[in-house]
């Protein structure tokens, strides 16, 4: 039988490590995703006061159709 050659170890390159750094970067993305939509309040939020239309000012052009 012959001998079966040992199987060379692979070292990690440049591509590994923008690998790694991107994985990082998209959990530390994620995070900061969580954080921000967890500020949000579940609830409404109040209604607006029902008042007078406001006015449009006197040298403005009315819209179309008018």
């Amino acid at each position: 039988m012959a001998k079966q050659p040992k199987e060379a170890s692979t070292r990690s390159d440049a591509y590994t490590g923008m690998l790694i750094l991107s994985l990082l970067a998209l959990v530390v993305g994620c995070a900061f995703l969580y954080l921000d939509w967890s500020s949000y309040s579940s609830s409404k939020p109040p209604q607006l006061p029902k008042g007078l239309p406001q006015q449009a000012p006197s040298g403005a052009v009315p819209p179309a159709g008018q």
